[in-house]
């Protein structure tokens, strides 16, 4: 015979034999239990509707439940319902894979014409690059190499406002056979004992003339070398064979510098920008 749920009408097609007027039935769609209605008649109907059994009808429990005279069976309608829920399955899951095919060809026209919108996103394995674009500790020893230091120079210089300043020049030459740019350079000051009494990490392509170090004040000075493309951009798409110059000021020296060293802390290649 046919049952059909009075709660949400979803239709199933039961076994005859074991139905009785007045047993409690469970829909398996909207959990609403129901009784059994005496006298229901699906003949004619269950040629089109799989029966409890085939579908995977369950007995939950067993007789003797109160106010059931002669026992009852408590089934669980496991019936796959008609139309409407497979549609509505069937529909969500086509919305699916369209917002997922969706999503996948805009990440993939977003990557083929502006392909930096996906560095924060999309990471590779081969641009050998950290979160922040710097070339990984690895890569960046091995470029480091490649950038020569040349005619460095120290001296002290009376500055009007600041006092003795101790001040280190020289040039950074690219000795790779690739363009390179934004080159980093680092100084410190050590003391006799090989003690770190001072340090800076500055960019090349920024240079005072000997009358700014003489009359500007320390901010001044500080901001002045701290252009990391350089002056006129010379610290950028620097040639083979191009060098750039650097420069460090340092305030308050200490009476007790013996020694300084200055190293290429960083660089990159132009096409990692």
């Amino acid at each position: 015979m046919v049952v059909e749920c009075p709660s949400c009408h979803t239709t199933y097609n039961f076994d005859d034999s074991v139905a009785q007027p007045g047993q409690k039935l469970r829909c398996t769609v909207c959990e609403h239990v129901f009784a059994l209605p005496s006298g229901t008649d699906g003949a004619g109907d269950d040629a089109d509707q799989p029966s409890a059994d085939d579908a995977g009808a369950e007995v939950s429990s067993s007789q003797g439940q109160e106010g059931d005279a002669g026992g009852s069976y408590d089934f669980n309608l496991d019936s796959s319902p008609s139309g409407e829920k497979k549609g509505k399955s069937k529909t969500l899951l086509i919305a699916l894979i369209a917002v997922v095919v969706l999503l996948g060809g805009g990440a993939g026209v977003a990557y083929y014409f502006a392909p930096q919108l996906l560095g924060g996103i999309v990471g590779s394995s081969s641009d050998n690059t950290t979160a922040d674009g710097m070339p990984d500790p690895a890569k960046m020893q091995e470029m480091v190499k490649q950038i020569s230091l040349e005619s460095i120079r120290q001296y002290y210089v009376d500055n009007e406002k600041a006092g003795k300043i101790f001040v280190i020049e020289g040039r950074a030459l690219n000795a790779s056979a690739a363009p390179k740019e934004l080159i980093e350079v680092e100084a410190s000051l050590f003391d006799a004992n090989n003690a770190v009494l001072d340090s800076s990490r500055q960019f090349c392509g920024n240079t005072l003339s000997l009358f700014q170090l003489q009359v500007l004040g320390q901010e001044e000075i500080a901001t002045a070398l701290t252009d990391e493309a350089g002056i006129g951009s010379n610290n950028v798409n620097l040639q083979p064979g191009q060098d750039v110059p650097f420069m460090f000021v340092f305030f308050s020296p200490s009476e007790n510098v013996s020694e300084f060293v200055v190293k290429v802390a960083a660089v990159r290649d132009v096409e990692d920008l």
